[in-house]
């Protein structure tokens, strides 16, 4: 995992003078990856991640909801590997779900709330309006409008 690789760089005794340049690469690793470069990192990836899989998870249960035959078959699915492993399904087991899987997917096909930002390279015109893009400017795309 990202914390368990961040605190391994972090921790590691490597020598700033050493002429190798794969261990002078590790050495400015860890010299720069401190506890709060990793309390940082990790509270942006939550910060990252809270919105989008909130929305995600909403959209999940709503197309489950309104679909019986979703409901059933994944009902059904969840059931096989509960007999299977017991009560304790692990998060190796999960990945076996091939149908919530899915079901994941396609929600988040239909229901693309996401944008990409992408940065202008050159000045662009828009064509049929007077609407012109300076060159370096953040542009965001919505991703449900590519579908």
């Amino acid at each position: 995992d990202v914390l368990g690789l961040m605190m391994k760089i972090r921790d590691q005794k490597l020598d700033p003078d050493n002429d190798d340049s794969k261990g002078q690469k590790q050495a400015l690793a860890a010299k720069f990856m401190t506890d709060t470069m990793i309390n940082r990192t990790l509270m942006q990836f939550f910060l990252d991640g809270y919105d989008t899989v909130s929305a995600l998870l909403s959209m999940v249960f709503y197309f489950v909801a309104i679909d019986p035959e979703v409901q059933d078959r994944l009902l059904a699915e969840i059931d096989d590997m509960a007999s299977k492993v017991g009560a304790n399904i692990t998060g190796d087991d999960v990945k076996e779900l091939k149908y919530l899987d899915q079901v994941f997917h396609e929600s988040s096909r239909l229901a693309a709330f996401a944008f990409t930002v992408r940065r202008c390279t050159k000045s662009w015109k828009i064509p049929g309006t007077d609407v012109v893009i300076p060159e370096d400017m953040a542009v965001m795309i919505p991703i449900q409008g590519l579908h």
